[in-house]
């Protein structure tokens, strides 16, 4: 990310963001005394996932734990 002080020294479609500030993306500055804390990033443009929402994408239908899948297993097998 190039820093910045200013929305005028990113490119098109870009913010500067003062990441030492409460943000969107949760970042932190970690640089001990850093020069700068702005960085040019793409603005937050997703909608806020309401509490009320289903997570039936990340858990199944069936929630966490149940039904068949679950990943993991793979690799290879070591048959004697």
């Amino acid at each position: 990310m190039g820093i910045c002080t200013q929305d005028s020294d990113c490119r098109s479609g870009y913010a500067c963001i003062d990441m030492s500030e409460e943000n969107d993306w949760g970042a932190s500055i970690i640089q001990l005394n850093p020069i700068r804390t702005g960085v040019c990033i793409s603005p937050e443009s997703a909608e806020t996932i309401g509490p009320d929402r289903q997570n039936q994408v990340c858990t199944g239908a069936g929630g966490a734990g149940e039904g068949e899948g679950g990943g993991g297993g793979g690799g290879a097998q070591n048959n004697p």
